[in-house]
């Protein structure tokens, strides 16, 4: 499943992700881009969201946060190289 921060869904899906049965290899990838579209002060784009998103995740023993790049490592079988 993929989303990105700005999109008006992008929370309640992430919610259904982490609501979902669990099942071997399930991806959720939620792109962000750059540190500024944090400033757009919009409701779709602002610091308050990336925290609920990171409030979301923190903490869960079911949830792997990284970079794409090693979410493909990983797939692959490699070593992570940022956690």
């Amino acid at each position: 499943m993929t989303s990105w921060h700005v999109k008006k869904n992008a929370l309640q899906r992430l919610q259904a992700f982490l609501d979902a049965k669990p099942e071997t290899g399930d991806l959720f990838f939620l792109m962000f881009a750059h540190g500024y579209e944090f400033n757009f002060g919009t409701k779709e784009s602002n610091w308050q969201k990336f925290e609920k998103i990171c409030r979301m995740v923190s903490g869960r023993d079911d949830v792997i946060c990284c970079s794409i790049g090693d979410a493909f490592r990983m797939h692959r079988g490699e070593e992570p190289l940022f956690f």
